[in-house]
């Protein structure tokens, strides 16, 4: 089991250094630093829980930062 969270964080650290490379803002790079972080964390201790915050953090970061008026349409 614990090959698969070392998948998913990899996975979770991948995504989230293409985020913090895109330098929208300060938010997104410091959300992304985190979650690389507890990705590292879980590649290193078997271990859900920090995939599982790195996740939620990455996640709220990412709706965080998205531009109103571009979604209008």
């Amino acid at each position: 089991m614990h090959y698969i969270y070392q998948l998913l964080a990899v996975i979770l650290i991948g995504t989230a250094i293409g985020a913090a490379f895109s330098g929208r803002n300060n938010v997104l790079l410091f959300g992304s630093l985190a979650a690389i972080a507890l990705g590292i964390i879980t590649v290193a201790v078997p271990s859900w829980m920090p995939l599982a915050v790195g996740t939620v953090i990455f996640l709220v970061v990412q709706l965080m930062q998205r531009d109103p008026i571009s979604s209008r349409g």
